[in-house]
């Protein structure tokens, strides 16, 4: 017996060192088949490594471009997710198409030399959920942001030589303005300009239209204890939200406002109302005038001769059948013996000054 256990304990360290040698001679042979510098080697799923030269799925993919083997439908057609990494390959891939095409890439020419006029301003009715900004969507607050919207206009519009007007929260839904002059931009967010900015806001509960209209023509003040930042607005319409409760009934509050676009749900808020959405509807001429949820479209010539008239928009920038008559056009007057130009002035405000 006692020769038989020692004969078992023998047999097993035997084993475990042939086990242990066999796995030596595994990771030597690995180690010599990957011969290669790891901080070189390209990084894959998982914190491992490939060999270059070795993966399968490129392998594959020759197989398929010299016509071995059949590509599935499945795998023709990708599903591409909104900002992500392979949409955006994928809308660079079809803009330079594009550009071979002889139409607008991913390098586009010069305004002055297009064929073709890009409009002033786009129109865009955005759909609440979405971030009303072209960087930081899914990476910082996982929501989708207005880099689809570049990539839906595609050469339509070419919005990514735009840029969005003014300041929409991301619950917030309507009218967002793309523009491609900063000027412009400048102008219609100006509230000394007076523009005035249209909302339709629905609340919970019974509006009393003369005493919120009262109230918001006095101003309201939505500042913190200390600072003091009184806003104003106009109440222009109040409605019931059809198809609602007795128990508990909304209404649509249609406002005007100049300096209090984007503070709205403030004021409605120290005003004693419960804001449950917000639509953006108008800009100066500007409206919605039907457009769909997540559609666009270009201003007519009307509403853009109206914004260059009020930002004093250069004549490149004007529609070419609303541009103004050289005798309509204020020019600089040059005197041709090259000396300072001297106006006359009248004699009785010349008489005035001398007295003065």
């Amino acid at each position: 017996a006692a020769l038989a256990g020692a004969a078992a304990v023998v047999g097993r360290r035997q084993r475990r060192q042939q086990q242990r040698e066999g796995r030596e001679g595994r990771s030597s042979v690995a180690r010599q088949n990957a011969s290669f510098d790891r901080s070189k080697a390209p990084q894959i799923s998982g914190g491992g490594t490939r060999l270059r030269g070795r993966d399968p799925l490129r392998m594959l993919e020759t197989l398929h471009k010299v016509g071995i083997g059949q590509v599935s439908e499945a795998k023709k057609k990708k599903k591409l997710f909104a900002n992500s990494p392979s949409a955006a390959l994928e809308l660079v891939r079809r803009r330079q198409e594009a550009m071979a095409k002889g139409g607008a890439g991913s390098r586009p020419m010069a305004i002055e030399k297009r064929n073709f006029r890009l409009p002033l301003l786009v129109k865009y009715n955005k759909p609440p959920g979405k971030l009303a900004a072209t960087t930081g969507g899914v990476k910082r607050t996982n929501l989708e942001d207005l880099r689809s919207v570049i990539a839906k206009a595609g050469d339509e519009f070419e919005l990514d030589l735009y840029h969005p007007v003014g300041v929409m929260s991301t619950d917030a839904s309507g009218l967002l303005l793309w523009s491609r002059s900063a000027s412009l931009t400048r102008q219609l967010c100006d509230a000394s300009r007076g523009i005035v900015w249209q909302l339709e806001i629905e609340v919970y509960g019974i509006v009393e239209h003369k005493r919120l209209q009262e109230k918001m023509r006095k101003g309201v003040d939505i500042g913190e204890v200390g600072y003091s930042d009184v806003r104003h607005a106009d109440v222009t319409d109040v409605k019931a939200v059809p198809n609602t409760t007795l128990q508990e009934p909304r209404s649509f509050v249609r406002v005007s406002t100049i300096n209090a676009a984007q503070r709205m749900g403030d004021m409605m808020t120290r005003c004693g109302y419960e804001v449950r959405s917000t639509k953006h509807i108008g800009i100066g001429p500007m409206n919605l005038a039907g457009l769909k949820e997540d559609g666009m479209t270009a201003t007519n010539e009307d509403e853009e001769e109206w914004c260059c008239r009020m930002a004093n928009l250069p004549l490149s920038l004007w529609p070419p059948s609303r541009r103004p008559e050289e005798e309509e056009r204020i020019e600089e007057v040059v005197n041709d013996d090259d000396e300072p130009f001297v106006e006359e002035l009248d004699p009785e405000f010349e008489q005035y000054v001398s007295t003065r």
